[in-house]
Order: structure tokens, then sequence, then C-alpha cells
């Protein structure tokens, strides 16, 4: 189950250094390509399929619908693949397509035992995403996102559907 809050970053300089005074250290910096897959219906019925390549690391991954109202609480399932190439044929061959391609930088802080994901996203802009724990309450990450002067307006969509959006003619 993925439980997790979304918020846009207007200022990616001041976050930074709100994390760095709050005492959170970097603990990866990479650069992900999502590559999100339909054969049709998933993308009508809310849930997505997903090849991310990582790095020299590929994952397969799906989501199933939105579940919650205050934050992105949903189904899913991940797995780690060999090869991204060979995942994407596969999927082609079973009558998936590409729907779209989401880039993005991702630097990963860990503040205590809180994982904070600060992500760059070709076309969109700066976002932080925080998984929230079993026994964390919506409540302290309000109180983060305030010590990191970020606005409480939670997203519940994903990139690739803000992307999608963007891209409407």
């Amino acid at each position: 189950m993925e439980r997790e809050v979304k918020l846009r970053v207007k200022d990616r300089a001041l976050l930074l250094e709100r994390l760095s005074k709050l005492g959170a250290k970097l603990v990866s910096h990479r650069e992900q390509q999502d590559y999100y897959l339909d054969n049709g219906s998933l993308h009508s019925r809310g849930e997505s399929l997903r090849v991310r390549h990582d790095g020299d690391k590929c994952y397969l991954t799906f989501k199933g619908k939105l579940i919650n109202d205050e934050l992105k609480l949903r189904e899913e399932l991940e797995v780690s693949v060999g090869n991204c190439s060979a995942a994407l044929e596969i999927m082609g061959h079973l009558g998936f397509v590409k729907k779209i391609t989401v880039k993005k930088v991702r630097e990963s802080y860990m503040l205590k035992d809180i994982m904070i994901e600060v992500d760059q996203v070709d076309e969109l802009g700066d976002f932080i995403e925080v998984e929230l724990r079993n026994e964390m309450q919506v409540k302290e990450i309000k109180e983060l996102a305030d010590k990191l002067v970020v606005e409480w307006i939670p997203i519940k969509v994903g990139y690739a559907d803000m992307l999608l959006e963007l891209r409407k003619p």
C-alpha cells in the first residue's frame, strides 16, 4: 500500500536550505525515467502500470486507484526487473503501449526516520513526496511542510496525469 503526500515546491533553494537546517541528510541523487503504459482500460479506471528506469535498476509497478481524499493512498505492487528495454518490449507484446514518459531528477533526504523525496520534473517543476509510515499521521506531515515552507495543498494525481493534462491541446 502506498501512503504518500505530494506537494508543489515554489522555492527549491529555500526548501534545500530548510532541509539542511533541520538536519536532513542527502541519501541519493539520481535521474529517473518513468514509462507509463496503458492497454486501453487501466488509465480510465484510475490505475497505472509503470516501468521505471532508475540508474542501473529497473522496476515494474502497478498502482491501483486512489482510496483516500487527504493523501495519496492506493495499492502499489512493485517488482525489480533486470532490463527496462526487455520489460517494455514484453509489455508491448501483451497489448500495452507507452502513454507518456516522465523524466525527473530525484534527491532523497532522510530526516530522522522520514524519507523526503525532492523531485525536479521536466515540464512540471519541483515537488516533494513524503512516504507516510504506518504510525505517521497527516498532522505530522503538515507540521513538517510548515517547517520546510511548503504550502499545504496536497496533490492527488501523479506526474504522468499532470503531464497529460499540461499537454492537452
